[in-house]
C-alpha cells in the first residue's frame, strides 16, 4: 500500500508557503520551499528532475502518492512544469488539470498570470528535449509560434474572403 501525505482529502486551507508554491515555476528555481511535508516532497522531486533523473514513472508516482484535492493539483502542476520544460508529452494535460483545482487558492493576479502562461505554452509542440528550457525561453518560442499561426490564419482568411469562398 502506498503512503500518501495524509490519507484523506485535506480540508484545511493551504499554508502561506503552499499558496506561494502554486504560483512558482519550479524548473527555473533552485530554492524550492520546504516548510511542509508536501513542499519538501516537491522540492526533492524537483532536485532529481533538475539533474535529469525524472522519468515517466516518477512523474506518475509523484501525482498518485499525493493526497487528493489541492495538494494533488499542486503536484500535478509541478510535474507538468517539468514535463513542459523538456517539452515532453503530457505536459499540457497536466497543467490544464491542475489549474482549476488551484484556482480557488490563488490570488487573482497569480491565477491570471498562470492562465496567460498556460495559454501561450499551449502553442508549443512536444519535442522530447533532453535540455531543460527556461520559462522565458518557452514563452518566447510559444509567442513566435502564436504570431506565425495568427498571420497564416489571417492571410488565409483574406485569400478566401477575396474569392468569396469560405475556408474549410
Amino acid at each position: 500500500m502506498s503512503r500518501r501525505l495524509g490519507s484523506a482529502v485535506r480540508e484545511e486551507a493551504p499554508s502561506r508557503d503552499e499558496i506561494l508554491a502554486m504560483s512558482l515555476w519550479y524548473p527555473d528555481r533552485s530554492d524550492w520551499p520546504v516548510s511542509t511535508p508536501l513542499l519538501a516532497m516537491l522540492a526533492a522531486f524537483s532536485a532529481r528532475a533538475a539533474q535529469g533523473q525524472d522519468n515517466k514513472m516518477q512523474h506518475q508516482m509523484l501525482v498518485e502518492t499525493t493526497e487528493a484535492g489541492w495538494p494533488r493539483a499542486l503536484a500535478t502542476q509541478v510535474s507538468g512544469q517539468w514535463l513542459m520544460a523538456r517539452r515532453r508529452e503530457g505536459a499540457q494535460v497536466r497543467l490544464a488539470q491542475a489549474l482549476p483545482e488551484l484556482a480557488p487558492w490563488l490570488p487573482g493576479g497569480d491565477y491570471l498570470r498562470l492562465v496567460r502562461i498556460q495559454s501561450l505554452l499551449s502553442y508549443l509542440p512536444s519535442l522530447e528535449q533532453r535540455q531543460r528550457a527556461s520559462l522565458p525561453n518557452l514563452l518566447r518560442e510559444a509567442a513566435l509560434i502564436a504570431l506565425i499561426e495568427d498571420e497564416i490564419g489571417a492571410s488565409r482568411t483574406q485569400v478566401f474572403d477575396s474569392r468569396k469562398i469560405q475556408p474549410g
